[in-house]
């Protein structure tokens, strides 16, 4: 079950940079990262009605905090640079996050995955690798086709 909610989430995630995308530039980058963040706490609110909740200490509820301060910053950055970047040129730095997943897992949980997960997130990173490839490719063939 876990898996399918992390192919949700990256299903989700590509759905908010092709609308990102496309939204008129008049539509401010904060309310589009506002929209995203309410969207995930609400769908986390609601996943959340079956289990078991527990007292929050202070200290937990610090690190939430600063957890949330930094996630709603790095969507603001996403959706920023969805806007105005290429997104050939954006697709590698979004693969290098598993690379770091991987490492922090690592150094901070002292977990890695198994063989599959590693095949699974090598076909991720592979056909991303490959849609680069294509876009690049064919953004060359439409400058010499133009002249």
């Amino acid at each position: 079950v876990a898996s399918l909610y992390a192919l949700g989430a990256v299903a989700f995630v590509t759905l908010r940079d092709l609308s990102t995308r496309r939204m008129s530039a008049q539509v401010p980058s904060m309310l589009v990262t506002l929209t995203a963040s309410l969207t995930v706490l609400a769908f986390g609110g609601v996943l959340s009605l079956g289990q078991d909740w527990q007292p929050v200490a202070v200290d937990q509820w610090v690190m939430l905090i600063a957890a949330a301060c930094f996630i709603f910053g790095g969507y603001l950055c996403s959706v920023m640079t969805m806007r105005v970047g290429d997104v050939a040129t954006v697709s590698p730095f979004r693969y290098s996050g598993l690379l770091w997943a991987l490492f922090l897992g690592w150094l901070v949980f002292g977990d890695w995955p198994d063989a599959l997960t590693l095949l699974g997130g090598s076909l991720v990173v592979g056909a991303g690798l490959f849609t680069l490839y294509r876009e690049h490719r064919q953004s060359r063939l439409a400058r010499a086709a133009n002249g």
